[in-house]
């Protein structure tokens, strides 16, 4: 492997979200509440663990499938998002960048573009940072092809590690979300939400993909219990939740919060008797973090990352097979009726676990960094 001199060049490619988060990092404006969405959490944590190197090296943010088209530069700092994806845009970046570095994150869209780059640029290194959208296409054979490519390969649950490597004949590692003392917002405080009832939290987008439909199965059977569904988060399918609710005579079972800033989703989770995530597919489910971080034990689909997160019966349960609704009613009910169980398993729960791993975005690339040096 040919080791670089020095990295002058360092080329970030984000496919997808919104990328108004890190706009504001670069032109260093506060957070406001519509900012901090948490899918970009380990861009600016990348930013801020690695500003002082920034001052010796030039970095290039492309954000690709985002709301707007954008270019905005900050000192030694370019960031360019296009509204629709596109190899060859992705490849005349490249071409007029010539990166000693890229750093893709989170998607397999841009590798043709990548691997045609390294393939006329052999120099360049390529770490890649595959979050969960890449579970369902990780046994592509043409995808698989270009993976071998890379120097450095990080995916986010055992799961996906497992079958690549098999796969791909090449080592995996994995990679977290970066969690620090600053969720926990000890300064934040909100009216106590919580009823005399079993308290169960939603949290996250609403979409079908993170099972929002089963969730309202689940709180259709539970009508007549003695619990309440405390829902936080939007989506594409929030405001037609939110009239099935109420078409069907729900409201009273269900509180609905909307966006919460991150900076004050533990001052709600805290309050949560328990947490449930009927997902169909997870990379690493940031919200279960959340909720061991806020103490809550979770009831969850066995998918994914969930199946390194949740250890049966220790700090929630997981649910697999058929007539999952029924299943997830089942441990909702076992619960409710046995309190003692929750504490048992809030006493299995030690928050600070989770808070500043070593396995997260912005230390893998700087420790990347300084090895090349």
């Amino acid at each position: 492997m040919v080791i670089l001199d020095k990295i002058d060049k360092l080329f970030f490619i984000k496919f997808g979200d919104n990328a108004e988060e890190f706009k504001r990092y670069l032109e260093k404006e506060k957070f406001g509440e519509n900012v901090c969405a948490p899918t970009w959490d380990y861009i600016p944590q990348f930013y801020e663990e690695f500003k002082e190197m920034l001052k010796n090296c030039n970095v290039y943010w492309i954000g690709v499938g985002t709301k707007q088209k954008k270019f905005i530069r900050n000192n030694n700092s370019w960031f360019i998002t296009y509204k629709n994806f596109s190899n060859l845009r992705i490849l005349y970046q490249l071409l007029k960048v010539n990166p000693d570095v890229i750093i893709n994150i989170a998607s397999q869209h841009p590798f043709v573009s990548i691997y045609i780059f390294k393939f006329i640029k052999k120099r360049v290194k390529i770490l890649q940072f595959l979050a969960g959208g890449y579970v369902k296409d990780s046994f592509n054979i043409f995808y698989n092809s270009l993976l071998k490519m890379s120097d450095k390969i990080y995916v986010m649950n055992n799961q996906t590690q497992k079958k690549l490597e098999k796969q791909i004949k090449k080592n995996i590692n994995i990679f977290v979300p970066l969690y620090t003392k600053e969720f926990l917002g000890t300064n934040s405080k909100i009216p106590d939400i919580r009823q005399n009832k079993l308290n169960i939290f939603y949290c996250g987008r609403f979409s079908k993909i993170k099972g929002i439909w089963e969730l309202y199965q689940i709180i259709k059977e539970m009508k007549n219990e003695n619990v309440v569904f405390h829902l936080i988060g939007k989506g594409s399918e929030y405001r037609l939740f939110k009239q099935k609710i109420k078409d069907n005579g729900l409201d009273n079972l269900v509180k609905f919060y909307g966006f919460v800033p991150h900076y004050l989703l533990y001052a709600y989770l805290k309050q949560a008797d328990i947490g449930i995530i009927p997902s169909k597919s997870e990379g690493y489910c940031q919200v279960a973090t959340e909720f061991l971080i806020s103490n809550i034990p979770i009831i969850a689909t066995k998918v994914g990352g969930l199946i390194d997160q949740i250890e049966e019966g220790e700090n929630g349960y997981l649910i697999e097979g058929e007539n999952k609704i029924e299943k997830f009613i089942e441990k909702i009910n076992y619960l409710k009726n046995n309190p003692d169980e929750i504490k048992k398993m809030k006493k299995n729960i030690t928050p600070a676990t989770y808070l500043d791993k070593e396995n997260v975005f912005g230390k893998i690339v700087k420790n990347y960094y300084l090895e090349q040096l």
